[in-house]
């Protein structure tokens, strides 16, 4: 009992001489990509977060453990003379660190930039860093293409929204989205303009632009989302929409009889596939009548009927699909039509 005493008031002296801390939890992105030639911001948070002029913060290059020379700091908050001589001058502190958000810039990137490096946090005071987190640098002599929404099948006469957005590594070097018509240009498509949104995953700022437009039917459109940087830098993103509408049967169907042998042909532009139906007379088929799709391209289906018949008979196509149907009458008998 005494020594559980004992250790007790122990705690409690040594709490009240040195503090108590929460241990500095420091957070970045496990990869990050970088544009040869432009800046990079690392994301950096950390928790919780103590008086903001007792911290120091370093950026160390941490994946050459051989060569001390390579471990020197690319940044520092403290000691500038004591940063890599790769990084002078080309690393700041971009963060407030009295808001927790200890993000770090470099600009002017180069190819050789690309490695591991370590985000590391102390108190002013500490001889050790106790706080660090790693994050994978990749650079890239070509922008990241933007990503571009996949609406999937869609209908004719539908309005459409796409958007096309791009995350920003380095927001002071903003580039422009531009969409361009590979096929289609429907009439009265418009363009709403580029707008900085949140962080998407709670890292980066995300740049978006909008295209909206009326689907038509008889084009499957193309579309282009360009990400353009100075110099002339660009990647895309391409879409086709796949647009879907009812049947419509087509006015070259039509019908032939001879004297002894009917024979039709259905032709229905329709997306999806239709299904295909005939009626003769008004009812079912006559017994002997063979009726056949035989093709289905570009969105185009022919549908066949033969029969034999000594008399001229009324001959409908009916095309159906889960948008619609449409019905048109092939063959119509006239008076005076030979037997």
């Amino acid at each position: 009992m005494a020594l559980d005493a004992l250790i007790r008031i122990f705690t409690i002296m040594s709490a009240s001489v040195f503090g108590t801390r929460a241990a500095v939890s420091v957070s970045v992105p496990g990869r990050v990509l970088a544009l040869e030639g432009s800046c990079l911001v690392i994301p950096c948070s950390f928790s919780p977060a103590p008086a903001a002029q007792t911290m120091e913060l370093q950026l160390v290059r941490s994946s050459t453990p051989f060569f001390m020379m390579l471990r020197r700091p690319v940044f520092s908050s403290e000691r500038s003379d004591g940063v890599h001589p790769d990084f002078k001058e080309r690393t700041a502190l971009a963060g407030n660190i009295s808001a927790g958000d200890c993000s770090v810039s470099i600009s002017s990137i180069r190819s050789n930039d690309q490695n591991t490096y370590q985000l590391q946090m102390r108190e002013r005071g500490q001889r050790s860093w106790p706080a660090g987190s790693k994050v994978n640098i990749s650079v890239t002599g070509s922008p990241e293409p933007p990503e571009l929404t996949d609406p999937g099948p869609v209908k004719e006469g539908q309005r459409l929204v796409l958007n096309c957005s791009a995350r920003l590594s380095c927001p002071s070097d903003r580039p422009r989205l531009l969409w361009k018509w590979e096929r289609g240009d429907p009439a009265g498509s418009s363009v709403h303009g580029d707008t900085e949104l949140q962080r998407d995953t709670g890292w980066f700022p995300v740049l978006q632009t909008s295209l909206v437009f009326t689907v038509p039917r008889h084009t499957n459109p193309r579309v282009r989302c360009e990400l353009e940087y100075p110099n002339n830098r660009r990647s895309s993103a391409t879409r086709e929409i796949l647009v879907h509408y009812a049947p419509l049967i087509l006015s070259r169907s039509s019908c032939d009889w001879d004297g002894t042998l009917l024979s039709c042909s259905c032709f229905v532009d329709s997306n999806p596939r239709p299904a295909v139906t005939w009626s003769v007379n008004g009812s079912h088929l006559p017994d002997g009548f063979n009726t056949s799709s035989s093709s289905y391209v570009n969105h185009t289906l022919t549908a066949t009927l033969r029969g034999i018949s000594d008399v001229p008979l009324r001959v409908e196509c009916h095309a159906v699909s889960a948008l619609g149907n449409h019905s048109h009458l092939l063959y119509e008998p006239h008076e005076g039509t030979i037997h």
